[in-house]
């Protein structure tokens, strides 16, 4: 296994996890405004 090839992963594992903790924020936010109004 290349270093290279470990390295891309690991940017793109980063990348999705950074997407899906942004996305579970913003659907958080959603929800509780919804509740509010």
């Amino acid at each position: 296994m290349r270093l290279g090839t470990s390295i891309f992963d690991l940017i793109i594992f980063i990348s999705i996890s950074i997407f899906i903790i942004y996305f579970v924020q913003v659907y958080c936010l959603n929800q509780h405004f919804l509740e509010v109004s």
